[in-house]
């Protein structure tokens, strides 16, 4: 029961950095009280019933206009209930820790629990414990016996996690090596070399970019470099040409983690007992692939390389490094996911769990960093072109399974999950289309 508040805090003499660090110096309380509200704001509905009931009317409204907030006095509670109630709480939260402990839980859908603010800083927890309920499938099984086995494991992961991995996926060691060599010999250019790429502008349409970032006003550890990969023929020729072969190695890559993705979806069909190729065409015709570079960070547990997120895609394979950094969010807390050489981790993303009616779940997911080596990941999205319209499949609609979200334009969702992404208020779009 440490992890409460009240637990550990009587006695310290500053602020565990953990819980001051997550907000930028602009946004802090600080260290003073400042006064808005003056004691004419105070309303007292007693005065209703008579002449003044007019004025506390207006006095109401000009409030809940100018504030949206009032306080009220001779309200009809008696203060010596108010006391008693207020009196019981402050008992209650210096009880003894394990008088208190049965009541503590992480679980948001409890009607009573007793919990601690979320901390959305890795705090320390780099080395948090591997998730166990994660399936590393094996692809080459699919063509004997094992198929029906393998379509249900793929089918319960994405139901209970919205994440799996993937081994003898059918991309080459040889190629995801080279791919993976070639991008950290990018990172590792002279900056002279790298600036021309560079750019702050996130709404930019080229077709490639090079920058640094941030999520919600905090900077995160990490450099990336974005491509936008389907058609090739239209976007290569943007594509640096240092390291050499650059273009070449890319676009070979880009080739093969497309054709895994269409099998992965057949897969999803199949599964969902939908008819195959439904995710072809329109739905899954955008392509880009974003890399990832976290350098060593003195203090890891202070920053994060990702913030806490779903993917706004339809699918989208990662290509880890033999490096610890990726975590996915399950039971209340974050857990790491293993890094296994040559694999895909394989996550559901917005659009799936629009179309599967719910049934597949958007994989929550972040990365921490480390303080003795650099990590690299290779992440392509595949995602439907921006005028398709989203909406869950006729087959998985019934009056049994009413549809769970609204129609939409993947354009619109697209533009409000990057407003989101800077949003302080840790806004969630896919909630928004929720029926």
């Amino acid at each position: 029961m440490s992890i409460l508040v009240s637990s550990w805090s009587n006695n310290i003499q500053s602020v565990p950095e953990n819980y001051c660090m997550f907000f930028p110096e602009k946004i802090r309380p600080g260290g003073h009280y400042s006064s808005c509200m003056q004691q004419h704001s105070n309303i007292d509905p007693a005065q209703v019933g008579g002449h003044d009931h007019d004025e506390i009317i207006h006095r109401i409204r000009k409030a809940s206009k100018d504030f949206g907030l009032f306080q009220v006095i001779n309200h009809g509670v008696s203060e010596e209930l108010m006391d008693d109630t207020m009196s019981l709480f402050k008992e209650f939260f210096d009880m003894h820790v394990e008088d208190k402990a049965a009541y503590y839980s992480e679980d948001l859908t409890k009607s009573y629990r007793l919990y601690t603010g979320e901390d959305k800083r890795p705090r320390g927890d780099v080395a948090a414990p591997v998730c166990k309920d994660i399936p590393v499938i094996d692809l080459s099984r699919l063509a004997g016996l094992d198929r029906v086995e393998i379509i249900q494991l793929i089918m319960k992961a994405n139901m209970d996690l919205g994440m799996f991995q993937v081994i003898n996926h059918g991309v080459s060691e040889e190629l995801m090596d080279e791919t993976m060599n070639l991008f950290k010999e990018f990172f590792n250019m002279p900056a002279e070399d790298k600036a021309m790429y560079y750019s702050e502008d996130g709404t930019s349409k080229g077709n490639f970019r090079f920058y640094t970032s941030s999520m919600k006003g905090v900077n995160t550890w990490k450099d990336s470099v974005r491509h936008i990969c389907e058609p090739l023929e239209d976007n290569i020729q943007s594509w640096p040409e240092k390291p050499a072969r650059y273009r070449e190695v890319v676009r070979a890559y880009s080739v093969e983690v497309r054709k895994l993705s269409l099998r992965i979806l057949d897969l999803i069909c199949e599964g969902l007992g939908i008819q195959l190729g439904y995710f072809g065409d329109g739905l899954s015709q955008l392509q880009e692939l974003l890399v990832h570079n976290y350098p060593p960070c003195p203090e890891p547990g202070l920053v994060l390389g990702v913030g806490g997120h779903t993917d706004p895609s339809l699918l989208t394979l990662l290509q880890q490094q033999d490096v610890y950094g990726l975590q996915i969010f399950k039971g209340g807390q974050w857990l790491g996911v293993e890094p296994i050489p040559h694999a895909f981790v394989i996550n559901i993303s917005d659009q799936l769990e629009v179309i599967s009616n719910g049934k597949l779940k958007s994989a929550r997911h972040r990365a921490v960093t480390n303080a003795d080596v650099a990590r690299t990941s290779l992440v392509t999205f595949i995602s439907p072109s921006l005028e398709s319209i989203i909406e869950p499949a006729k087959a998985l609609v019934s009056a049994s399974e009413p549809q769970l979200f609204k129609s939409f334009r993947f354009k619109e969702y697209r533009d409000i999950y990057i407003a989101n992404l800077q949003d302080p208020n840790d806004a969630t779009t896919l909630d928004a289309y929720k029926l």
